[in-house]
This record gives structure tokens, sequence and C-alpha cells, in this order.
């Protein structure tokens, strides 16, 4: 794996008793897609400002390339695009007008760039047209296309799917893999767990601000075992024999199927039991964890908060 480009060390964040984020430590690798996930309020924003400057942390270190951004924010920036939060612009003017202001503060940019951007994230058609005509979707492109424009080779993402429909979830799914095969290292937060779990290489999962778990997507999937699916030819009477198998929790029904919860050698006396009892068992099917299982799992208890 090639070197760490993002890192953070006993990162902190307090606002007098409240913390915000607690002792946080992760790593980032070049060519990453790193999936940032967490509840709500588990401080995946504060975690992503104080990577990028906007605020200092209480305690602990945020670096990028190395840097510390904390003392060297300007040089640790560079090559570095983000969208975080949501992004503001000038509603008279135009997108494409917007992007110039912005290249020309920010020391310019190639020629062609801006029009790249705009074609990357669907703008194109709508390049001349003030951004006050804009939906809330369309101002989230146009704020990953800032982020895009000085071809950064670090790009750092908050929700940036938030607000948009169905398609340009997926044109923003294409685009990170585009960026990905070009070599970019991404490193986003985001809800939509099933979008992250076809993405992203490895993940970081935050709760209450503190990290409960990191590492490579596919290998943190084969730690967890997902349901048991068991198909039967009657779904009640398997019910009743299924609630005094020991070890084996019913989760759900649909049609002739029935979704347990179960260590291995219960699966094996689920489907003796049944057979036992006479009832047919067409299929016993093994599915496999999904990140959200995972994800779920971890952050259970502060759905309760």
């Amino acid at each position: 794996m090639s070197g760490i480009v993002i890192q953070a060390e006993g990162l902190s964040k307090t606002y007098g008793r409240c913390v915000a984020v607690d002792n946080l430590n992760f790593t980032v690798y070049a060519g990453d897609v790193y999936g940032f996930l967490g509840p709500n309020g588990a401080g995946k924003s504060t975690t992503i400002r104080m990577l990028t400057g906007l605020i200092r942390p209480s305690s602990g270190i945020a670096r990028i390339m190395n840097l510390d951004i904390k003392n060297n924010r300007a040089k640790a920036m560079q090559g570095v695009g983000a969208l975080v939060e949501t992004p503001s612009f000038y509603g008279c003017l135009s997108a494409r007008e917007n992007l110039n202001i912005f290249a020309g503060l920010s020391g310019g940019c190639e020629e062609g760039s801006i029009d790249r951007v705009l074609r990357m994230t669907g703008l194109a058609g709508r390049a001349d047209n003030k951004v006050k005509s804009y939906s809330h979707g369309m101002r989230q492109r146009l704020g990953i296309a800032q982020a895009l424009l000085p071809k950064p080779h670090i790009v750092i993402l908050d929700e940036p799917t938030d607000g948009l429909d169905p398609q340009g979830m997926r044109d923003v799914r294409q685009m990170i893999l585009q960026l990905k095969e070009e070599g970019v290292t991404v490193f986003l937060s985001s809800h939509l767990l099933f979008e992250v779990e076809q993405i992203c290489t490895r993940v970081g999962i935050i709760d209450r601000g503190r990290l409960v778990m990191e590492g490579d997507v596919k290998s943190l999937l084969k730690m967890e075992s997902g349901p048991v699916e068991i198909r039967t030819a009657d779904r009640e009477r398997s019910l009743h024999v299924l609630s005094g198998v020991s070890g084996v929790r019913v989760l759900s029904c649909n049609g002739e199927s029935l979704f347990i919860d179960a260590v291995p050698d219960a699966v094996a006396e689920a489907n003796r039991a049944l057979a036992q009892a006479g009832i047919k068992v067409y299929a016993v099917i093994p599915k496999n964890a999904s990140l959200e299982d995972l994800f779920l799992q971890l952050t259970e208890g502060s759905r309760e908060k």
C-alpha cells in the first residue's frame, strides 16, 4: 500500500462540556476511497472541518501529506479539493462565473478546467445560468465542481450526494470511481451506506466522536456473518418450531422465506428441528453481511439517544 496522505492522531474537539470529537485516530492511504461514516451528530463534519483547517482542534493533530494542518495549513492544502457542508455561491452570477472567481482567488487553473469539471458534474448544459435558479442538488454539484477545479490529488467531500436525485447519486458515484482510476485519493462522509459499500476501498466508522472500527471494506464484511434465509413449505409452523431452537432468532418473514440470525451450529439444528416436525425445507441460504448491517450493529446505542 502507498504512503499515508491523511492522518488523525488523538484528534479532539470540545465546546465547553460538549465533546464533539474524542481522541480520534485514523489513517488514509494514497489511492484510497475512504468512507467516513457515523450517525447524525457523531462528529463527521467537525472532523472534516478540522482536517481542512476551518476550525482548530482542542487537542491532537490532523495531518495532510505529513503536514500539521494547524501550523502549515496553506502548504498542506495545496493539491487538496474540498466540499464542506453546504457550499455558498454568488446567486446573481452563473456557475461558470462563480468558478472563474474561485479560480482567480486560488491562483488560477489550467485552460479548459472549468469546462472539464462542469461536464464531470453534469452542469455543462446550465453553466451560464444564474446560480440563484439552481436547485439544492445543482448547487451541491457546483460545490463538487469547485472542489475538482484545481485537479487535486486529494478530494475531501462532506455528504457529496446530499440533495441529489437517484440519477445524480449515480453520477457522483461514477465520478468518484473515475477519480479513483486517475489515482486521486477520496475522503468522503456519507449516510448512504449502499453507495459507500460499492465505491469505498476502506472505511472508518465513528460513534459519539470516537472511532469504533476502521479497515478494508471487504475484510470487515468477511468478519460479519449475515442473516440466513430458510425457505419452507409452512411459514407459520416454521416460526413456531424455530422459536424453540436455542441460538436462533427470527428477524423477518417474506413469503415462504424466513430470515434468522443464528450461530453456525444453530443453523444446522434449526434445519434438523424443521425436518423432525415434518416441515419441508426447500433451501437454507446464508446471506452476506452488508456495510449497513455492520454500521447498525456498531452504532446501535446512538439510535436510542
